[in-house]
């Protein structure tokens, strides 16, 4: 009689391996863990991505509609040549083909050298494949990977319904099956906020109603006047969120809600109409303080554990304006909003009230970027006197620090890139926020960690890159799309007086810059003579831009005479000439490239590894066993 050990172990190992199966499998959109972020690529469902990170390296799993091959990137811009790219399928045999790959033009992209991306995990199932991989944040791969920050991240994708046969030219994937969406990777979960329900929390909406967005013009600002209902005592708001109107995602460009200070009421509830125009009231000007800011691509936003924004108390908001900016640029006639913000609040106190600070370029036509820039970029700044001026008791001498927890950068179409400098004694520390890849079309308020103090005396500088290559005229300021803007929306704690400090180039500087003298009353031209009385600007619209007033008028931007408006008690301008400030710390994001190639030859790092580790040794002291019988 034969011994049955052989067969024991073998029922043993086939169970092993129905429970690892078991074990490590997803049905589809089900992730194979549980991760921090995730979301919809492409506007109809089928493709999801699921992330997690810490601060070395960034896991992704897509679930995607297809039984072909799957490809996911980064781009610089958006677009293939430049991009950071993988792709991978799972073959008719069960086997997973992964490669890490760049893109130098449109076409099919180049295996990279050096393959920094690890497959932790493929499989097919139900129409779907599912790829889990990861990767370094800064895999040191500079001609090949992109460094994954804090800033925005295009990232592209594209699918294809067949396999691609080995040897073979990747099918191309065809228009409708790629695409490209910008996101902050690397933002706080809001899972890791409190829910709404703990906070016991109640609900204002602020939404407009059927609004005709004019089809004449690109660009509408619109406002409506709420007041804000009586609360029994002091609360605090913890929570804001879009209403966005279904099918006008792509109208409804950003929304802000002003503080209204003075004169206003519950009989001006409900009036509205497009902002600064005759048939509003004159009252409406006196709504200037920000509380409430987004625009297209955010979603909501949470306050900290430590602060709310107050409701309810003395100097609270009684009555605010909310600003809806339509962006129409197709001038379609159809457009009916009624869009807006709702807000959370609780009586749960935290234990500081918030403030919004807004800081950066005065938003006039004096703000001027020439035409044909590659790269040109306009600098305000926040003065020392200013932040100390503001932050100080001065009654009793001492001063408030502030803690910075989330910015909001905002730029127009031209706009490339925006930090927020902080300068401390002259000495610059690491920029408080920045984005080197800004994209119009998604702005979203970003949290900071860890916060960041700003002290009395401390002084700010907001920069902003452009490019206007294809452009004849200057870009000037302004509140249309086609304008410019150059501002940092900054939530902080504790409430204090500093609320805004804005800054513009002096007119005569310019001026000078382009070889005219003007009336800095009217920006009227006094010389030279043939251009006598002719508008600044409409000079500028006209003059021969040459390389050498281009680069004079940079300089004036990086040294040259500067307005500042400095609140709390009514804007005051005070002139002075940018101060160069000292590096001597660590730049914002502090590289330590190891050169060597320290990857190994597959997903042994991941716990699918180990399992597969563990499935070969099994397997090859069963084999042993059976021989040795």
């Amino acid at each position: 009689m034969k011994p049955i050990y052989p067969r024991y172990v073998l029922s043993l190992f086939i169970v092993y391996v129905v429970v690892i199966i078991a074990t490590t499998n997803a049905t589809p959109l089900v992730p194979t863990e549980e991760f921090t972020h995730h979301a919809f690529l492409d506007e109809f469902g089928l493709y999801k991505l699921y992330w997690k990170f810490n601060q070395e390296k960034i896991t992704f799993e897509v679930h995607v509609k297809t039984t072909g091959y799957v490809g996911f990137g980064f781009s610089p811009n958006g677009g293939m040549p430049g991009s950071d790219i993988v792709i991978g399928w799972v073959t008719n045999n069960g086997k997973t083909r992964f490669t890490d790959r760049h893109a130098s033009h449109y076409g099919e992209p180049r295996i990279d050298e050096k393959q920094d991306y690890i497959l932790l995990y493929g499989r097919e199932e139900d129409e779907y494949t599912i790829l889990k991989f990861e990767r370094k944040l800064d895999t040191c791969d500079d001609g090949q990977d992109r460094i994954i920050t804090s800033d925005t991240m295009r990232l592209i994708w594209a699918y294809h319904p067949d396999k691609p046969e080995d040897g073979q030219p990747l099918p191309w994937h065809g228009r409708e099956r790629r695409g490209g969406r910008s996101m902050y990777l690397m933002s706080v979960s809001p899972d890791l906020f409190p829910s709404l329900e703990e906070e016991n929390a109640n609900v204002i909406e602020l939404l407009n109603e059927n609004v005709s967005v004019p089809w004449r013009q690109d660009t509408t600002y619109y406002c409506k006047g709420f007041a804000i209902p009586r609360l029994n005592g002091k609360h605090h708001m913890i929570m804001y969120e879009p209403v966005i109107q279904h099918g006008n995602e792509a109208l409804v460009h950003h929304i802000v809600v002003y503080m209204c200070h003075g004169g206003l009421n519950e009989s001006y509830h409900g009036t509205e109409g497009e902002c600064r125009t005759p048939n509003m009231p004159p009252a409406f000007d006196n709504c200037i303080t920000t509380i409430i800011a987004w625009a297209v691509g955010g979603g909501p936003f949470f306050f900290p554990d430590a602060a709310g924004f107050s409701l309810g108390d003395d100097g609270d908001p009684t009555f605010v304006m909310m600003e809806t900016h339509y962006d129409n640029p197709e001038y379609k006639s159809t457009f009916i909003d009624s869009s807006g913000i709702r807000i959370y609040y609780t009586s749960k106190l935290r234990e500081f009230d918030a403030t919004m600070l807004l800081i950066g370029h005065l938003v006039q036509s004096i703000q001027i970027i020439p035409p044909g820039m590659r790269k040109f970029t306009t600098k305000s700044y926040c003065s020392g006197a200013c932040t100390r001026n503001a932050l100080a008791d001065h009654s009793t001498n001492e001063t408030t620090d502030l803690h910075m927890f989330a910015g909001f950068l905002h730029s127009h179409l031209a706009g490339r890139a925006i930090r927020l400098r902080h300068i401390r004694d002259g000495i610059e520390l690491p920029n408080i926020i920045k984005d080197d890849y800004y994209d119009f079309n998604y702005q979203e308020l970003h949290q900071l960690t860890p916060e960041v103090i700003l002290k009395a005396g401390d002084s700010l500088m907001v920069e902003c890159d452009y490019e206007t290559m294809g452009k004849s005229s200057p870009v000037y300021g302004g509140l249309g799309t086609n304008d410019e803007m150059c501002l940092v929306f900054m939530y902080a704690y504790p409430r204090s007086a500093f609320t805004v400090c804005v800054s513009s180039l002096a007119p005569t500087t310019i001026a000078e810059a382009v070889n005219v003298e003007i009336n800095p009353d009217n920006y009227r031209i006094r010389a030279p003579e043939q251009h006598a009385n002719k508008s600044m600007f409409e000079y500028l619209d006209y003059m021969n831009w040459t390389d050498e007033i281009k680069l004079d008028f940079q300089a004036k931007y990086d040294n040259g005479l500067m307005f500042e408006y400095c609140p709390p008690t009514k804007f005051t301008a005070n002139s002075y000439f940018i101060p160069t400030p000292i590096r001597e710390t660590l730049p914002d994001y502090n590289r330590q490239c190891d050169l060597e190639d320290n990857n190994d030859d597959g997903p042994a790092d991941g716990a699918v590894g180990i399992v597969v580790n563990m499935f070969s040794r099994v397997l090859t002291l069963i084999i042993v066993y059976i021989w040795s019988m």
